[in-house]
């Protein structure tokens, strides 16, 4: 008798494990996915979110950055220059160009033995705008931390919900 239940039980049950580890793996990317977007959206600046991304990891995602400035961002802490960071002087210029090799005409000035980034405007009058220092301190301002740790905090609710569908299916 347990011998024809099991040769019975066993193709469903074969198909039901399949049918949740798909399950399992398509709520896990939406909330990764969900994740990302919300990093992306927290990170507080367009180059930092650029550089945010969704890493398949194991049975599961996670939401990683490769700029070495939003590692300090999670954490707090200095941001140091290779050897200078170039800080924009207005919003103008933060604005106009990402960064000083997109600024253009741009050479070293020393004012008071500190390094500026100047250029000449048309008329020739001298325009300052990026001042060159060593470090920076970076405000803790995590953005991929709290995005994972909502979308973890809704994973169980959610992964129950879609398992037992799929088994009731």
């Amino acid at each position: 008798m347990s011998g024809e239940l099991l040769e019975r039980w066993s193709p469903r049950t074969a198909d039901a494990l399949g049918r949740i580890d798909r399950v399992v793996d398509r709520v896990a990317a939406r909330l990764g996915t969900e994740a990302l977007a919300q990093a992306r959206a927290d990170a507080g600046h367009p180059h930092l979110a650029s550089r945010i991304r969704l890493e398949r990891t194991g049975h599961g995602f996670a939401v990683t950055s490769s700029h070495p400035a939003q590692a300090s961002r999670e954490r707090g802490g200095p941001i140091r220059g290779t050897p200078y960071l170039a800080v924009p002087l207005t919003d103008a210029v933060r604005r106009a160009a990402p960064g000083p090799r997109q600024d253009g005409g741009l050479f070293v000035l020393r004012i008071g033995g500190r390094p500026f980034l100047a250029r000449r405007r048309p008329g020739g009058e001298l325009e300052v705008r990026w001042r060159l220092v060593d470090q920076v301190l970076a405000t803790h301002r995590p953005a991929l931390g709290p995005a994972m740790r909502r979308a973890a905090s809704r994973l169980p609710g959610e992964l129950g919900d879609a398992v037992a569908e799929a088994l009731r299916g």
